[in-house]
Formats: C-alpha cells, structure tokens, sequence
C-alpha cells in the first residue's frame, strides 16, 4: 500500500502528540512535593507482592566523620603488673603512649595510646598526665588540650580496658590508693562545674566538694594527696601568684566555696581544714600528713612540714638557710623518719642543676647528688631505693637508684628497645 505525503505529515504529527501527552503524564505523577512524606510498606500494602532489593549502606558524610578539636581515641594493652612499677607518659602533640616499667625487671611495656585531634602546636601544647592506685589496677589519664576539649579517662591495664570519665576543662586529676575514687580540678568557663570534684571510677558519678569562680587566678582548687583509707583529701586552694594553701577536707563533706573577698582568699562551708602553704603534699599516716612549699619571684615560703591531723599543728622539718634555694619536690621515705628533697638555687636557667638530699625528720642531712636533667623522683615500695627518672637526649631515658648511684635501666622514649631507639 503506498501512502501519500498528506496521509504520512498527519501520521508523524499525530504520533507526536502522544508522546507528548505520555510525557506530560508521567512529570504530573512524579512531581510530588518535596515535604511530603514517604508511604510506609506496612502502612500502604500493596494486592501484589513486590521483591525490593537492598540499599546500599548510606556511606558518612566527610562533616561527619571530623572531630572536634580535643576529641581523643585511647587504646588499651592487657598487662601484668609487677610488683615494683611506675606508669609514665611519653609523646606530644596529638600521640601519647602509657608506658609501664618494671623496675625489678628493667623492662618497659606500652599499656595504652591516645591520640588526640586537631590539637595546636603552638602557642598551647597539649599534654597528658597519669595517676595510678596502689596496686596499679586503676589509672587515671589526663589529656589537657589547651585550645580544645580535655577529657580524663580511667584505664584497667589488668582488663585492658578504658573508660571516658568526662569531658570539659579537667586540669589535675588523682585517683585514691584504692582507686575506687578520684578528684579532679576542673577549670570549666561554667560556674556551675567549675572548681573540686570527687567521683566514682566505677561509674563517674561525681559530686563538688569545692565551688569556684573560674574568673580568679587560682581557681580552681586542685587535689594534692588522698589518705591512706581514701577517707580524706588535701588540697591546694590557689592564692594567685604566691602559689598554694594546703587544706584538708574529708571526701563526704558538704560542698564549700572559696571566697576570694579583698581581705583574703577563704573556703566558707563544708568541712575544710587549713593546713599551710604548700606546692605538694602526701601522707605519712592516716594521723600525719607531710608537705612543702616554695617561693616564687612574688611571694610565698620555701619549707618542709608535718600536720598532725590530731592536734591539727604543723611541725617544721626543713627551712633552708639561703632565700635563694627552691624546693622542687619532697618524698617521705616509706617505713622511716626520713625525707627526700630536691633543691634548685632561685637563678640559673631552665637546665640548672639540681641537688637531691636525704634528710632525717630530726635534721640531719646528706647530699647525694647534683642532676642536670632530672624529670621526677620517688621511693620504692619497701624504701629500699630512691628511684629517678633522668634526661637523656631526644630518643632515650635513664632510671637509676641515688641512693646507691646505680643505673636500673634505660627508656626509649619514641619506641624501640635499648640500644636501637627509634
């Protein structure tokens, strides 16, 4: 059958149209508003059963998988403990390792990482510290991040697990010999959490002890030693630039607050006891307390004390002679009337050596060295050894016994063994 071209121009324009209308059609079915919402399957059930196949899991945005700066991942290693340990911090920037020595052992072993987001090189350094019970079962670890969010967790090294306590603006933390408790200095901009707490490492329940205004130089109060039951607490309640008082308070007392009035800086309630100026402190007894003290350019003492928590007196057992000598920390030896300290003269830069003494409750004394590069001092359980971390160059550490003037062992502080740090 042949077509003319009139029959073909009406055949092509008719089927335009059609495609045309189906068109229109489908864009009218289509078009739904976007606020309208999508019809439930068990809802709107269908006469005819439909096989859907699976969607693709929804992949995370880039925002969010970002962190806030001071947002921090902690990982934890099972270990034993041995019975003579020391837990240090090593690292900086946004990487920190806990590490565990043994001292009977010479043997150092990482127990936990963290690293730290979007934290600043300078002008604030972010740091990390820890606190560990008597047994070593409970640590606390501290990650203060100047220009972000601290936070402060409790490690279980024997678990190998962690634990977020909280987050804000924690500055020192202490855990209890026990490590059933903990204080912490929290410098939150909130006046409402700002100041002394103690909590739970169970649960981190926590409760204020000492109310503070984060607007004043000192606050907040900051917690220096807890009794040998856990029962009692000193703290330092900071007077600006002449450094600490020493005060103790019973953990089960009332919430106080310091009263920083122009006649003088005062803890009004609660059951808060002044002990004396202070920079540390720690208990010889459940009964006995020993701390020290030491000035700066604007003030303040330098000395070494006992309190009788008795008779509430505080005893000198160490003034030096020369105003030109600085207490850089003091260690009551275990199971002795004796006492470690180590001095510094007021002027010699930051690398100046520093004398370490042993000195006897009643005053006699004998020097048993002069260290450049001394980080930390402490006793050995039993009081046998006076155990010291030194300074060595960027890779590595020495601990070694000054009462004996012997090396224990070496430390990499980056990682590696002795003798091949990294």
């Amino acid at each position: 059958m042949r077509y003319t071209p009139a029959t073909v121009a009406v055949g092509i324009a008719v089927s335009i149209i059609i495609v045309l209308a189906v068109l229109a059609l489908y864009g009218t079915r289509s078009a739904a508003p976007a606020t309208s919402p999508s019809p439930s399957l068990t809802a709107s059930p269908s006469p005819t059963a439909v096989a859907v196949p699976p969607s693709p899991s929804p992949q995370p945005s880039a925002t969010a998988t970002l962190k806030a700066p001071g947002d921090a991942t902690v990982g934890v290693t099972k270990v034993t403990i041995p019975a003579e340990f020391r837990y240090v911090v090593l690292g900086s920037g946004e990487d920190f390792r806990v590490v565990m020595l043994d001292l009977a052992a010479a043997r150092a072993t990482q127990v936990a990482t963290a690293h730290v987001v979007g934290v600043l090189t300078a002008p604030a350094q972010t740091s990390a510290a820890v606190s560990a019970s008597a047994d070593g079962r409970v640590v606390l670890l501290s990650l203060n991040v100047p220009e972000g969010q601290s936070s402060l967790y409790v490690l279980r090294p024997e678990a190998g697990g962690s634990t977020l306590l909280l987050k804000g603006a924690p500055r020192q933390a202490l855990v209890s010999p026990d490590g059933a408790r903990f204080a912490v200095a929290r410098a939150d901009t909130d006046p409402a959490m700002t100041g002394l707490w103690i909590g739970s490492t169970d649960d981190g329940t926590m409760n204020r002890l000492i109310a503070d205004d984060p607007q004043f130089v000192g606050s907040p109060p900051v917690p220096f030693v807890f009794s040998p039951a856990g029962t009692l607490l000193v703290f330092g309640l900071g007077l600006g630039e002449t450094g600490y008082q020493a005060m103790l308070v019973p953990v089960s007392s009332a919430e106080a607050r310091v009263d920083r009035a122009a006649a003088g800086t005062k803890i009004i309630g609660g059951e808060a006891t002044p002990i004396g100026p202070a920079s540390g402190a720690q208990f010889v007894s459940e009964q006995e307390a020993f701390a020290w003290s030491s000035r700066s350019a604007f003030g303040g003492q330098t000395v070494a004390y006992t309190f009788d928590l008795t008779s509430n007196k505080a005893t000198d057992v160490y003034r030096p002679s020369s105003p030109d000598s600085l207490l850089g920390s003091a260690s009551w030896r275990p199971r002795a009337a004796e006492f470690a300290t180590v001095e510094r003269p007021m002027v010699g830069g930051a690398n100046v050596a520093q004398a370490v003494w042993l000195r006897d409750r009643g005053g006699p004394a004998r020097k048993l060295g002069d260290y450049a590069l001394l980080i930390e001092v402490w006793w050995s359980r039993d009081g046998s050894k006076l155990f010291a971390r030194m300074g060595g160059d960027d890779s590595t550490s020495g601990i070694a016994d000054l009462l004996t003037a012997k090396a224990i062992m070496q430390l990499c502080l980056r990682g590696g063994t002795p003798g091949s740090c990294t």
